[in-house]
């Protein structure tokens, strides 16, 4: 009696842990599905905008080195044509 009920626990035991590892599969196919969709469609817009993103990033670095040179230019006294002379013949 011992016997037969052990093996329908064991049955019973085999099944749910099926199930929750049919459970977890399902889960991190799902997770996988939802992260390769969201990583393609950032990589296809990242493809799309790099050359816009360049872009911007120039002229950012281009401002910021405008704004340094006229602080720069500022701090030795330099008028306007001062600080053009020196903007395009660097000493």
């Amino acid at each position: 009696m011992t016997a037969n009920l052990a093996l329908a626990l064991n049955i019973e035991f085999d099944k749910y842990r099926n199930l929750i590892a049919t459970y977890e599969r399902t889960r991190l196919i799902r997770i996988n599905l939802i992260y390769s969709y969201f990583y393609d469609r950032f990589k296809l817009m990242l493809q799309n905008h790099i050359n816009d993103i360049l872009n911007y990033l120039d002229l950012i670095g281009t401002l910021v080195f405008a704004i340094s040179g006229a602080m720069a230019a500022s701090s030795k006294k330099l008028d306007l044509f001062g600080a053009a002379f020196i903007a395009f013949f660097p000493l």
